[in-house]
This record gives structure tokens, C-alpha cells and sequence, in this order.
């Protein structure tokens, strides 16, 4: 996948998270987001023609109706626990794969 359906996937989920806070008729919503470049495209006064902008474009049409609601960008942390479960499973499908290899060529030998 591409970094424009990346960037039209983010853009799609604020879009879809903002009409959910006005359908709750929530007052006050920060919502953060890790992409900048939807940040970015949400403050910016261009617009886009492509799909990318019309969905930005309706991001920015309904934020102007609720005074309280804003965006704003937040640098992704990196989650240890995925990433300890990402190494451990690697580690073990090398092992495996190892294995497998081993006893493939100890089969042909004898």
C-alpha cells in the first residue's frame, strides 16, 4: 500500500471519528493524530483535488461547525510490548525455519 492510501485511510478515520462525536453530541474533543500530513492538511487554508481533499475538506467543514473540537498532532510511541512480541515471534520462525532446514538435508543425507 502507498503512502496516498495511508494518507486517505487517516484522513478517512478523522473524518468518520468527528461525525461519531457530533452524533454523541460531545461538547469539548481533542483528537490527536500521528499523521502529520492530515494535521497539516486540516490547518492549511489550500485545498486539494484530489480524493484525499474532499475528505479533508469535509473534515474542515464539519470542525468549523463545533467551536470545541480540534486536531492536533502527536509523535507515535512506539509500543514495547508489540515489538517484544514482533522480535520473539521472528526469532522463533528463524528457529523454525532452521529446524526445518536441518532435518531436510539429514533426511537427504541418509
Amino acid at each position: 500500500m502507498g503512502t496516498w492510501f495511508i494518507r486517505k485511510a487517516k484522513a478517512y478515520g478523522l473524518l468518520t471519528i468527528i461525525q461519531c462525536s457530533r452524533r454523541l453530541h460531545f461538547t469539548k474533543v481533542i483528537f490527536e493524530l500521528d499523521a502529520k500530513l492530515v494535521v497539516d492538511a486540516i490547518s492549511s487554508t489550500t485545498t486539494d483535488v484530489i480524493e484525499f481533499g474532499f475528505i479533508i475538506k469535509e473534515c474542515k467543514s464539519l470542525l468549523s461547525m463545533e467551536q470545541m473540537f480540534s486536531v492536533c498532532y502527536i509523535k507515535r510511541k512506539p509500543n514495547a510490548i508489540a515489538y517484544a512480541l514482533a522480535r520473539e515471534t521472528i526469532f522463533k520462525l528463524v528457529l523454525f525455519f532452521l529446524l526445518s532446514v536441518r532435518l531436510f538435508l539429514w533426511n537427504i543425507y541418509i
